[in-house]
């Protein structure tokens, strides 16, 4: 996740897992000072045979009020295991 003017604008998944389906979520962490969350989108498909992988992350809403140099956390919960998403 890389941030532009105090909002968020990417987030890289590190490892896409395996077995999330369409309730899977995704959470950004808010500003620590106060503001607007940023929120995302998962966007899952199929690599190498396996099924319901994390394949991108898609920033819905920047959100706003974020430090310079301020990474927010990203969680991804669900049914599903073994995927990582991190601040650029």
């Amino acid at each position: 996740m890389t941030q532009s003017v105090g909002s968020v604008s990417y987030v890289e998944v590190l490892t896409g897992g395996t077995g999330y389906d369409a309730s899977a979520t995704v959470t950004i962490a808010a500003p620590t000072a106060g503001g607007r969350a940023a929120t995302g989108r998962l966007v899952l498909g199929a690599v190498g045979g396996a099924t319901g992988v994390i394949i991108g992350i898609t920033v819905v809403d920047p959100g706003v009020g974020y430090a310079v140099g301020e990474i927010p956390t990203v969680t991804i919960a669900g049914a599903g295991t073994g995927a990582t998403a991190q601040a650029v």
